[in-house]
């Protein structure tokens, strides 16, 4: 589920970033796309995380806690860069990029069923 969603978040964003004149219905449904793929990997990252934890892992936690608040500074920092050397557009290909990056990532991780 982990996967689809890297796969739904990099579609939509490539669709965004090639699609030029979007009708503001079409971008609405592209925009709710990647929410609904970001929630995939959210809820499946959650799930996983703690099914591998133990009660001796509590500083694992409270790192994994930590990790989203800081990533709200890295994330926009990084958009920030990149926007120096991409145009608005193509900024969306360079995230579909990293969304695909994480797909490959994912395949390596195993099932807990």
């Amino acid at each position: 589920i982990m996967a689809i969603g890297f796969i739904i978040i990099a579609t939509s964003l490539f669709a965004i970033s090639y699609l030029s004149d979007l009708h503001l219905s079409v971008l609405i449904l592209l925009l709710f796309l990647t929410r609904t793929g970001a929630a995939f990997i959210e809820i499946t990252t959650e799930s996983y995380f703690f099914k591998k934890v133990t009660e001796k892992d509590a500083d694992m936690v409270s790192i994994f806690r930590i990790s989203r608040p800081f990533s709200y500074v890295v994330g926009p920092l990084l958009g920030a860069i990149t926007l120096i050397f991409f145009s608005y557009q193509q900024m969306f290909g360079v995230m579909a990029l990293i969304m695909i990056s994480g797909i490959f990532i994912v395949e390596r991780i195993t099932d807990t069923r």
